[in-house]
């Protein structure tokens, strides 16, 4: 979390680069609504190197991803929204602080210290969503592995409707067993998206 106009108190090297971050996401923000784009610019993007960031009334939330690979749209989604909600978690468990940092111009980064806990509660939250897309990725993975679209496509259709179909995957890789390059490879690919929202991975052997 970096605040968009207070000081630190004590401020130190670490401190005014945060400082000079904010400010950049600020000007970058200000460009963007001079040149028309309303919804202002969420994305910065070096190399492998993705920070994708939420404005809120107070401080930006800034997420930090080191791709292997580019993610798949609806994980796109996910990420965009987990950088809002936390963001907006964060102003609301502490908005008496925020205004007060506000007014004064100054803020004590120590009373922030206990927000991990809020993080987690948002990444629970947004767990079932990122698990189908898990499932669902596997599932087209599938597909371009030569399993047979009639195996695959009443799995995809129930999936879609909100059931959970992972625990019968093993039994579907015991027949076709070139289902486990379509796990390793979805595993791989956007192994990031998984860990973030701690999805449960199939592995060999599971």
């Amino acid at each position: 979390m970096l605040h968009k106009f207070s000081v630190k108190k004590n401020a130190a090297v670490n401190d005014k680069n945060d400082q000079l971050v904010s400010g950049l996401l600020s000007a970058i923000n200000s460009f963007a609504s001079d040149i028309g784009w309303s919804d202002g610019v969420s994305m910065i993007r070096s190399g492998s190197i993705e920070a994708r960031y939420s404005q809120g009334n107070y401080v930006f939330g800034i997420l930090i991803v080191d791709y292997y690979k580019p993610g798949i749209a609806d994980s796109e989604s996910a990420l965009d929204g987990f950088a809002r909600d936390i963001t907006e978690k964060f102003e609301s468990v502490y908005s008496n602080e925020l205004e007060e940092a506000q007014r004064t111009n100054r803020y004590d980064v120590t009373l922030f210290e206990g927000f991990g806990k809020h993080i987690d509660e948002v990444i629970y939250a947004n767990n079932n969503q990122i698990a189908e897309i898990y499932q669902q990725q596997i599932l087209v993975q599938s597909i371009y592995s030569n399993v047979p679209q009639e195996m695959i496509l009443p799995l995809l259709a129930r999936l879609k409707s909100g059931e959970n179909i992972l625990d019968e995957l093993p039994d579907l890789i015991l027949k076709y067993p070139v289902m486990l390059k379509a796990i390793e490879r979805t595993n791989m690919d956007h192994k990031v998206i998984w860990e973030i929202f701690k999805v449960p991975m199939l592995k060999k052997g599971s």
